[in-house]
């Protein structure tokens, strides 16, 4: 590996913090994460983490934030190698989707670089069974959910039976809050385990890249981290009921039965990692899934069929008329988005340039951003 910078996207807080204590790289390094990220490193004496782009450092490391949409300047002189990490024992939160966000994390850099790398843990395997029996197994909780849903309350206390049974079901974090299908959650559920897939086997992973790199395999032992922070007492069930317990002494018990399972859900959602990285901040945590929300839908093969239909390469349209198309998508699509749309979202999947006429201001469409979903406009992604 050679490089004047370095940059590792590795999309988790606290192990970016053991490694650099391993490696005793401190002093050259820069850290670029989300706010609650830069908050509890900092707390942990890393003065050079930032929850945006700052002159590179030597070594950086970049969490999730900083895979899609944020070109990455260097010096054209500087020679860059890029560094992927995916632990599989922290499941699913921390794996580079090997078919799209490594291909995006490479894109950052607009002058290229000079090595890419992509460490991957051991294998791992599940009992999900692939994307097909995930599909099933969702299929098969909503008709149940719905079957149950169905049941008519005669009295006030099979209403609140029935609401029990209904949030207590798995598949209620599936669900939105009219009991619909929630499409967000189902995708994110079979993307999940489709990127999972792909880390059950290493020959796997590698045909991936092959259609992307030209690539070579190395298998080599790694040591054990310093730890970031003095081992804690591990929890117990007793430490859980007495917390339960005294919440449950403060509130109505339908309160208490629902905001567990939200927390489940939340959990399940995000995974321990994220939710420690949050600091335990349920009202942002619920916030961030809604912006996660939106991004990942924005980010959608939907989104860009949408956009790839209706603007071509080669078009020049007035900025009205493209930033019309954006919020038709938005709309058709049902994306919780809430700022006022301009140009800069369209930036997400077209290259364009600025041009104008006596009347009115409009843009030069360049190369679509996602070269594997477009092909010319001529099909429509199904669904939309």
């Amino acid at each position: 590996m050679c490089g004047d910078k370095v940059c590792v996207f590795f999309n988790a807080v606290e192990s970016i913090g053991r490694l650099i204590l391993t490696s005793n790289i401190q002093d050259r390094t820069n850290i670029y994460c989300g706010e609650d990220g830069v908050k509890t490193l900092k707390a942990e004496g890393f003065s050079n983490a930032f929850s945006s782009l700052a002159p590179l450092a030597p070594i950086n490391f970049f969490t999730s934030r900083f895979y899609s949409a944020v070109d990455i300047d260097v010096e054209p002189t500087e020679r860059v190698s890029v560094i992927m990490v995916s632990d599989t024992s922290l499941g699913r939160y921390s794996l580079i989707d090997p078919t799209t966000e490594s291909v995006q994390i490479v894109g950052r850099f607009r002058a290229g670089v000079d090595y890419i790398s992509h460490i991957v843990g051991d294998v791992t395997t599940s009992e999900q069974g692939g994307v097909s029996n995930i599909k099933e197994t969702l299929e098969g909780g909503e008709h149940i959910y719905n079957s149950i849903s169905q049941i008519t309350p005669h009295t006030e206390q099979e209403r609140v039976a029935l609401t029990q049974a209904l949030v207590g079901m798995d598949y209620n974090r599936f669900t939105r809050t009219d009991g619909s299908r929630n499409h967000y959650m189902w995708d994110n559920a079979t993307n999940a385990e489709s990127v999972r897939c792909c880390y059950e086997q290493f020959p796997v992973l590698e045909e991936i890249y092959k259609k992307h790199f030209k690539i070579t395999v190395s298998n080599h032992k790694i040591g054990s981290f310093v730890p970031l922070k003095k081992a804690e007492r591990k929890v117990t069930s007793q430490d859980v009921l007495k917390v339960l317990t005294d919440y449950y002494s403060q509130h109505p018990p339908q309160e208490v039965e629902d905001i567990i399972a939200e927390m489940m859900n939340t959990l399940r959602t995000f995974g321990a990692d994220y939710v420690k990285e949050k600091g335990y901040n349920f009202d942002k945590l619920k916030s961030t899934a809604r912006q996660k929300n939106c991004e990942d839908l924005l980010d959608s093969e939907k989104a860009f069929g949408y956009i790839y239909k209706h603007i071509k390469r080669g078009d020049t349209i007035s900025v009205s008329k493209a930033n019309g198309i954006v919020a038709d998508m938005v709309k058709t699509l049902s994306i919780p988005y809430t700022k006022r749309i301009t140009t800069s979202l369209l930036k997400r999947y077209f290259h364009f340039t600025n041009t104008h006429s006596k009347s009115e201001r409009r843009i030069k469409i360049g190369e679509p951003t996602r070269a594997n979903l477009y092909n010319g406009g001529q099909t429509f992604q199904k669904g939309v």
